[in-house]
């Protein structure tokens, strides 16, 4: 029994893998075979004791043999997350091994249900929403379990396919092993000696084709109930925000680090209010970040976790360390740890223990040898009184000396810590080192410098920022700014609400404040401005996506069983972008998003899809961007890296406001708009505060603003003559902003 979900993905219920070319397997951290796993060894004719699997610190491991088929073990029990681990060594494990299987038939169980702990369903649409992704590639079969739960999901996912007219075909159960399907119920691990050996014995089964509820409303009999949802970061993308998230990837690694010799780091701002899913869009950012030529090391720093750690510079740079050593093979973690080890002894105590060494060593050794004599002294000293002479006195004094050399050293070694492994450490080193600031720097530098040295790009995600306490946001950020930003080669991305941010500078530096506030510009959005080079909102939700993703909340569907549709080919990708590109650069200006509903019908494909290309082909063109500087030249900062700024800006704008929210919109119109927000900082509070353009035109009137300045924003506003697509209105200004 199967389901064709995407041309190349069925599901099906109970299929053993011996009729396929290779399949994917899941193991835990320490490479231990579970049942399952050792079911699938044996059926390709492996010995299970044989297995080496010594290279998982990538998350994954290819095994094959000559004359036999390949297996692919995936990592998914360790100890972070199981959902990250199945969702980012899946897709990278099988990005690894493309070319290995091209053209074959995959067998795929359901993954990280055992002692991963995740739900079939939820187990089921991970492993459906990457696979898609190689669905050009190869032939994957989805295999479920023929147990109780397996034909509760089986069943709702043929009762879905029926409604969206997917066919399904009838088959049986014939040449399932007994033992296959009893060990196909969990993936526990356990010891080698109690593998099961699969048997020859056979049954057959005839297809349940009763209809039952979705598994999550089979516990109970009020199917009305609204399902329990766990406010945790979504480990998949249901608000159609990966294509976005892809996106910038591309514009990362294809143009703001597409040289490997640049040495500068970048900083994006992500802007969402608390609620609107900044951290699950961080998440969709990393797993799209790798490249067939860039590998990246992603660093999660959550501000609010560390917030109480003193210094903060120390967390930040313990974390990146901690978690990149992780995300290496055990050669380069090795490299890492040794030149790591070595900064931390020499760079913060190294020579003050080198030097209370030695110390001990001259005092020690000048006792040992001489403490004969010390005693002499001592008792010469008693008995000879008012006698006692100079030369006696000079003896007495390298004595006690020595003494008080070799206690003093001697407790300055043992105090003084080998390893900076600790906060009170670095606490200490601040304390009593001359211009730690500097020494902080360069460390961090050659930290960095260590890891790119190993073939690896260095991204540290800032998540949670506007949870923490004023004083730690302007240490953190002034932090990176005056100590990790210059003559690294890292991507900054923090995660927060910029009004909180922006508060945070207004209150600390509030005795600034009415000096630098003026009607158009306010300091904590000034350096918000100065700080990221790239600042963009969060997508919001189109209305189709919308109304599924609330369907899925209250039970009714669940979003990737509903859109089995027909992944597009490379050929038709290859003439679906063709046909974005002259759709979108005809000559004139309101793109409308239902030409992409059209395409959608058209190919029978879905919305995230259909987005997916049309971004990929503006952003590989860019001849839209190209045109609007051209037309607008004389109305835009001269400075090169304010152009290459606004380029990125309108890039990711456009993309989240036609492709992500499908909203009509006029380019020319958008990109004024952002040119405005580049030079007027804050005008954005001022446009909120009216309610008609009349009312708007007043208030520029009485801005405290140059006269030059003053009618250049009115011509970008309203565009008195009519030349550069007449006057923004305040819907689309509403539009622009996600309000």
């Amino acid at each position: 029994m199967s389901i064709d979900d995407n041309h190349n993905i069925r599901t099906t219920l109970g299929i053993p893998p011996n009729g396929f070319d290779a399949a994917i397997v899941s193991v835990d951290q320490q490479g231990r075979l579970g049942d399952l796993s050792n079911i699938i060894v044996t059926a390709y004719d492996y010995d299970p004791t044989e297995i080496k699997l010594n290279k998982l610190t990538r998350g994954y491991q290819l095994v094959q043999s000559k004359g036999k088929k390949p297996i692919l073990f995936i990592v998914t029990v360790g100890e972070g997350d199981p959902a990250d681990y199945l969702i980012n060594n899946l897709k990278i494990g099988i990005s690894k091994v493309l070319d290995e299987f091209r053209g074959k038939k995959i067998w795929v169980p359901l993954m990280a249900t055992g002692d991963g702990g995740l739900s079939y369903e939820y187990s089921y649409d991970i492993t459906f929403e990457v696979l898609k992704e190689f669905a050009s590639v190869a032939q994957f079969e989805i295999a479920i379990p023929d147990n109780e739960n397996g034909k509760a999901l089986f069943d709702h996912l043929q009762d879905i396919s029926k409604d969206t007219n997917s066919q399904s075909e009838d088959a049986n159960f014939s040449n399932i092993d007994e033992d296959f399907k009893e060990s196909f119920r969990s993936e526990s691990f356990f010891d080698e000696s109690s593998v099961k050996k699969t048997t020859a014995a056979k049954k057959e089964a005839p297809v349940n084709g009763d209809s039952k509820a979705p598994p999550e409303t089979q516990q109970g009999q009020d199917t009305d109930k609204i399902p329990f949802h766990l406010d945790n970061v979504e480990k998949i993308d249901r608000l159609n925000r990966e294509p976005v998230a892809k996106s910038l990837a591309r514009l990362i690694n294809e143009d703001i680090f597409f040289k490997d010799s640049t040495k500068y780091s970048f900083m994006i701002h992500l802007q969402g209010e608390w609620g609107s899913g900044k951290s699950t869009f961080l998440k969709l950012i990393e797993v799209n970040l790798n490249t067939a030529s860039r590998k990246w090391i992603v660093i999660d720093y959550n501000a609010w976790q560390n917030q109480h750690i003193e210094p903060p510079w120390w967390s930040f740079v313990d974390r990146i360390y901690r978690q990149a050593i992780t995300k290496l093979d055990l050669f380069k973690s090795l490299r890492l740890y040794m030149s790591e080890s070595w900064r931390r002894t020499i760079w913060y105590s190294g020579w003050h223990k080198i030097i209370a060494f030695l110390m001990t060593l001259a005092f020690g050794l000048y006792v040992a040898f001489n403490y004969e004599n010390i005693i002499l002294i001592f008792e010469d000293l008693a008995k000879k009184g008012d006698t006692f002479k100079l030369g006696d006195f000079s003896a007495l004094i390298l004595s006690i000396g020595s003494i008080i050399g070799l206690v003093y050293s001697l407790s300055k070694f043992l105090s003084t810590p080998l390893f900076l492994n600790t906060s009170e450490g670095a606490r200490s080193f601040m304390v009593r080192a001359t211009d730690p600031l500097n020494r902080i720097s360069k460390h961090f530098q050659r930290l960095i410098s260590s890891i790119n040295k190993l073939d690896r790009d260095v991204a540290i995600f800032i998540d949670d920022i506007d949870r923490c306490d004023r004083e730690f946001v302007i240490k953190l950020l002034e932090g990176i700014q005056t100590l990790f930003k210059e003559k690294n080669r890292v991507l900054y991305i923090v995660a927060g609400d910029k009004n909180w941010i922006s508060t945070c500078f207004e209150k600390h530096y509030e005795d600034f404040v009415d000096k630098v506030n003026q009607d158009n510009e306010h300091l904590g959005e000034l350096f918000i401005e100065k700080a990221f080079q790239l600042s963009f909102r969060m997508p919001n939700v189109s209305e189709p996506t919308k109304k599924d993703y609330w369907d899925y909340i209250l039970g009714q569907k669940k979003i990737s069983t509903v859109e089995k549709k027909p992944k597009i080919s490379e050929e038709e990708r290859t003439v679906l972008k063709q046909r974005i590109l002259e759709f979108y650069n005809v000559d004139h200006d309101q793109k409308d998003p239902k030409v992409l509903k059209d395409l959608e019908i058209e190919y029978g494909s879905s919305e995230q899809e259909i987005s997916d290309i049309a971004m990929e082909a503006l952003d590989e063109s860019q001849t839209d961007v190209k045109h609007l500087f051209e037309g607008l030249h004389e109305l835009i900062n001269s400075n090169p890296r304010a152009i290459k700024r606004l380029a990125n800006k309108y890039t990711i704008n456009r993309n989240i406001i036609l492709f992500a929210e499908r909203k009509a919109f006029s380019p020319t119109k958008l990109f004024r708009w952002l040119v405005i927000e580049d030079l007027y900082p804050g005008i954005s509070d001022v446009v909120l505060d009216v309610k008609k353009m009349d009312e708007l035109k007043h208030k520029i009137d009485s801005l405290t603003l140059l006269e030059e300045a003053r009618e250049k924003l009115k011509i970008l506003l309203f565009d008195p003559s009519n030349i550069y697509g007449g006057s923004i209105s305040l819907e689309e200004i509403m539009d622009f902003q996600g309000l």
